[in-house]
C-alpha cells in the first residue's frame, strides 16, 4: 500500500518518458514544473497516474494475454521507445496499473493484463470486404425473404454501399460512374437455330435483335418476367460465347450504335481502385459516405472505407456467379433489385450496367442496357412473303420477290427457304432511342469447335 502512494506521487520528465507521440500529446496539456523521479532532473513533467492511464488505453486496445509472447513491462517499454535512462519506469507502470486493475470491479470478470501474465499484440484488423459483404448479405435475405415491395431500407443499406462511386481513385482514372458517348458500337447476337430463324433474323435485324418485347420478357439476372433490357457485348467473340452454343449450331450477330450519350455503372474498373489515393485521413467522407454514414471518427471511417473497397473489388464475381437453374427464380431477386435501383434511385441514373464476362474468363465486357435504355431507332423495310436463300463460301444470301418467280429471280441452288410473317414488337413512344442497328453489319456464325481454356491441379491421395 505504502509503495502504490509512492508511485502516485512520482513524476517522470519528457526526457524520461520516452521518445513517442503519446508523451507528447499528455505535455502538451498536463505538464508541471517538477522534479523527475527517474533523473532527479527540474523539468516539465507529468505524474506518473496520467501516463498509466494513457498507456492502459493502448494497452487493452493492442494487445490480449496469451502463452509464452512479452511480459507487460517489455511491451510497455517497446511502447513507450524508452531507453536506459528512464530506470524502472516500465516496472512502476506495470505495478501502478497492476495494482489498479485488482482494485477495480470493472476487470473483476476478465483476464487480468498485468499480473503475471504474458500478452502479444492483437491481430489488426483486415479490411478485406467482409463487413460489407455481410451488409449485402443481409440485403439479399431481406429482399428474397422478408418484404420485397415498398421496401425502403434496401435503398438505404444500397446506399452505403455503392454512394460516391464516382468520388473513388482509380489507378486506370477511368471511373464506375461515368458518361460513355455517342456512336460507342456493341454487338448482340441471337441463337438461329432453324431456317426460318435465320431468314426471319437477316431481314429484320432491328427488331429482331433487340430486347425482347416486355410480354415476352422472361426472368433474367439483371430483370424479371415482363420488363425487358438489352444484353449486348464490346467484343464480337465475347458476344458469341456468352450464347454457349454448342458444335455445329449457328447464331446471327449485328452490331448497335449508341445514338445519345448513357451513364454506366462498370464493375470492370474496380480491379483498378487506387487505395493510397482514395484512403485519405484528410478526404472528404461526408462525400464517400453520404448523409447515412454511421462513422464517428476518421480511423473508423477509413476503416469502413477499406472494407468497402476490398468488397467492391470482389463485388463483380458476387453478382455473376452461377445459379442453378432450379433456383434463378429466388436467386436472381437481389440482382434484379440491384439494378431498379441503380436505374431509378441511384443518383445519377444509371442507364447501363458493364460487368466482364465469365465465359471469357473476365478477358471480354458486357454491357447491359436497363429498362429507360433498351429502345432501339426503328426503320420498317420488311415485308410479309417467302424468302429463300443459299451458302456461298464467305456469304450467307437471301432473296425475295416481287412479281417474278423466286426460282427465276436467281439462278442458284437455294438451300433454305420459308415463308415469314413480320410482327411488330410494343415501341413505347414517350421513351427515346437509345441505340440504332447498324445496317450491313450482319455475320452468321456456324460453331466448328470450342476452345476451353483449363486449369490442371495434380491429385495426390494420401492414407
Amino acid at each position: 500500500m505504502k509503495d502504490a502512494k509512492k508511485r502516485l506521487q512520482k513524476f517522470v520528465c519528457s526526457e524520461c518518458a520516452g521518445d513517442n507521440k503519446l508523451k507528447k500529446d499528455i505535455f502538451a496539456v498536463k505538464k508541471k514544473q517538477k522534479t523527475c523521479s527517474y533523473c532527479s532532473r527540474r523539468r516539465n513533467c507529468i505524474c506518473l497516474e496520467s501516463l498509466a492511464d494513457a498507456v492502459d488505453k493502448i494497452y487493452r486496445e493492442n494487445y490480449l494475454v496469451c502463452e509464452d509472447a512479452s511480459s507487460p513491462s517489455e511491451i510497455i517499454s517497446e511502447m513507450l521507445m524508452l531507453d536506459n535512462s528512464a530506470g524502472s519506469l516500465d516496472i512502476d507502470l506495470v505495478c501502478f496499473l497492476s495494482e489498479k486493475e485488482s482494485g477495480s470491479s470493472r476487470y473483476k470478470d476478465e483476464e487480468p493484463m498485468y499480473s503475471y501474465c504474458t500478452v502479444s499484440e492483437k491481430y489488426p484488423q483486415i479490411n478485406d470486404g467482409t463487413k460489407h459483404k455481410e451488409l449485402w448479405d443481409d440485403f439479399c435475405n431481406q429482399i428474397k425473404h422478408r418484404t420485397r415491395f415498398f421496401n425502403i431500407k434496401i435503398i438505404g443499406w444500397l446506399d452505403r454501399i455503392f454512394f460516391g462511386l464516382d468520388k473513388i481513385k482509380y489507378k486506370s482514372n477511368i471511373s464506375a460512374v461515368r458518361i460513355i458517348p455517342k456512336n460507342v458500337i456493341f454487338y448482340r447476337a441471337r441463337k438461329a437455330s432453324s431456317i426460318h430463324d435465320r431468314l426471319k433474323i437477316c431481314c429484320d435485324p432491328t427488331q429482331e435483335l433487340t430486347s425482347p418485347p416486355v410480354h415476352l420478357a422472361t426472368n433474367g439476372r439483371m430483370n424479371p418476367t415482363g420488363i425487358s433490357v438489352f444484353y449486348a457485348a464490346f467484343e464480337l467473340e465475347t458476344c458469341i460465347a456468352e450464347i454457349r452454343l454448342p458444335v455445329g449450331d449457328m447464331a446471327i450477330s449485328g452490331e448497335f450504335k449508341l445514338e445519345r450519350p448513357i451513364t454506366v455503372f462498370d464493375l470492370t474498373v474496380f480491379d483498378s481502385i487506387d487505395f493510397d489515393k482514395t484512403i485519405n485521413p484528410d478526404y472528404d467522407f461526408d462525400q464517400i459516405f453520404g448523409a447515412d454514414k454511421n462513422s464517428t471518427s476518421s480511423s473508423e471511417d477509413i476503416d469502413s472505407l477499406e472494407d468497402r473497397l476490398a468488397f467492391l473489388q470482389k463485388f463483380s464475381d458476387e453478382i455473376s456467379k452461377p445459379i442453378h437453374p432450379n433456383n434463378e427464380a429466388l436467386e436472381y431477386v437481389p440482382t434484379q433489385a440491384l439494378v431498379e435501383y441503380l436505374a431509378n434511385h441511384y443518383k445519377p441514373n444509371i442507364d447501363a450496367i458493364i460487368y466482364a464476362s465469365t465465359q471469357t474468363n473476365r478477358k471480354g465486357r458486357n454491357i447491359v442496357f436497363l429498362n429507360n435504355a433498351t429502345n432501339v431507332l426503328k426503320e420498317n423495310k420488311h415485308k410479309n412473303g417467302t424468302y429463300k436463300a443459299f451458302f456461298e463460301e464467305n456469304h450467307y444470301r437471301i432473296f425475295t420477290h416481287s412479281n417474278d418467280p423466286i426460282d427465276n429471280f436467281y439462278s442458284a441452288q437455294f438451300d433454305e427457304s420459308s415463308d415469314i410473317t413480320f410482327v411488330e414488337n410494343l415501341i413505347y413512344l414517350d421513351q427515346k432511342e437509345y441505340l440504332s442497328f447498324v445496317e450491313g453489319s450482319l455475320k452468321l456464325h456456324e460453331v466448328l469447335a470450342i476452345n476451353y481454356e483449363i486449369k490442371c491441379r495434380d491429385v495426390t491421395v494420401t492414407e
